[in-house]
């Protein structure tokens, strides 16, 4: 008996092994590549935001609540955090949700990771058990959604975006073992967040101003005050 578990034990061993190994990512393409946010330097008043980010897994089928995923949540915040720096599209940002009613405005941003868990772990060991001559592919769905709110709680837009990484098992995918499920998530993470940001910039949300433009305003309003 015990013989037969560790041969269990390392035929699972193996196939895990190779399924790290035999496996390529690649994004779902569902959303328009962004690879520059719109420019905002001529503005010297930007806004300062509150960053609530979420991330929730939902992979055991649609009867059952997502759950939050604290481990993919450090990462995608890792990715919120790279993508706002980068876009210099705020002044300050934070993401202490005690410390929102001092900046501009908050973001709360809900990711969740929805499949079939099950499906894909059998497609996966039939790979494995057939030495990975016979391929598989499993899918990570993923959808984001942002709400936009002022520093007194109101709502002022909502956004929902959605993409997909495909991760093949195959002997082939060898040379392509590189394309890890974690590099190829964050690409989609960092996409999906930059249409985000440039929807919520397009739609006018935030307020911004150049301190210029308000001094020449002001002067014409003196002058014509003056007359």
């Amino acid at each position: 008996m015990k013989r037969i578990n560790k041969r269990l034990f390392a035929t699972v061993v193996l196939i895990l092994s190779f399924l790290l190994t035999s496996c390529a990512s690649f994004p779902g393409k569902k959303l328009p590549t962004i690879e520059t946010l719109p420019d905002k330097s001529e503005f010297m008043n930007k806004p300062s935001i509150c960053l609530d980010v979420n991330f929730f897994t939902h992979l055991s089928g649609a009867h059952k609540k997502p759950v939050e995923n604290v481990t993919a949540k450090g990462i995608f915040i890792e990715t919120v955090e790279q993508v706002t720096k980068e876009s210099n599209l705020f002044a300050s940002y934070t993401f202490d949700r005690f410390k929102g009613k001092e900046m501009d405005y908050i973001i709360k941003l809900d990711m969740t990771n929805y499949g079939n868990m099950g499906t894909a772990m059998l497609s996966g060991m039939i790979t494995g058990l057939s030495l990975f001559i016979i391929p598989s592919r499993a899918t990570d769905n993923y959808k984001l959604v942002a709400n936009v709110f002022d520093k007194s709680g109101k709502e002022l837009g909502s956004y929902e975006v959605e993409d997909s990484i495909r991760t093949w098992f195959h002997l082939f995918m060898l040379p392509l073992a590189g394309k890890t499920p974690n590099k190829t998530a964050k690409h989609v993470w960092t996409n999906m967040l930059k249409n985000v940001y440039e929807a919520i910039s397009n739609d006018k949300l935030l307020l911004y101003s150049s301190m210029q433009y308000e001094n020449r305003i002001a002067y014409y309003r003196g002058s014509i005050l003056r007359q």
